[in-house]
């Protein structure tokens, strides 16, 4: 998958909510605070003879973008409060639209590379924990909703990351593959 790390900063802000997110459900399965992430995009099992073709078609893509940042802010669920599969933070540009822009990039060169284009609206999130069979929990939905302004940090996007994930019985093992800088 392509990538945007979150650096430490939000990632340890972010543990207290994994903490109290994880006292409120027992069916809630937290993402290890070191493996979250900003998905750009997900290519799912790749060949490994595609790996020079899609490491260039993203430098190619991001060849004149410039660094930016994000800031992480309030927790939110998919697809409602109500009976959430996935709780997130959110994330929002600071003063600009590159996310967005290098969102659509990376679409493209992946669709050139033989991957198929995303069909659902991008809608940038951390991942924080998921639940595989959702029912109602008020403590959990009051929760969520009491912290949809709370602010994690700031991300200073200085990079890309391609990255391979191997599943184990333990969770997701993620290793960077390449890093790709920008401007």
């Amino acid at each position: 998958f392509i990538a945007i790390d979150i650096g430490n900063e939000v990632r340890e802000n972010l543990v207290s909510s994994l903490m109290e997110i994880s006292h409120l459900s027992k069916k809630v399965k937290l993402v290890k605070a070191e493996s979250i992430h900003l998905t750009i995009k997900f290519l799912g099992n790749s060949k490994t003879s595609l790996l020079p073709n899609i490491i260039q078609n993203i430098e190619n893509a991001v060849c004149d973008m410039t660094q930016f940042q994000l800031e992480a802010k309030g927790l939110g669920a998919f697809p409602n409060l109500q009976k959430p599969r996935v709780i997130w933070a959110g994330l929002r540009e600071k003063n600009s639209h590159i996310l967005q822009q290098l969102y659509f990039k990376i679409e493209e060169a992946m669709f050139e590379v033989g991957f198929e284009k995303e069909r659902r609206e991008f809608k940038p999130h951390l991942t924080l924990a998921r639940i595989k069979y959702p029912e109602r929990n008020t403590k959990l939905e009051e929760y969520i909703s009491k912290n949809v302004n709370t602010p994690f940090g700031e991300i200073n996007v200085k990079k890309i990351d391609l990255m391979k994930s191997t599943l184990l019985p333990q969770g997701a093992l993620y290793e960077c593959i390449s890093e790709i800088p920008l401007l």
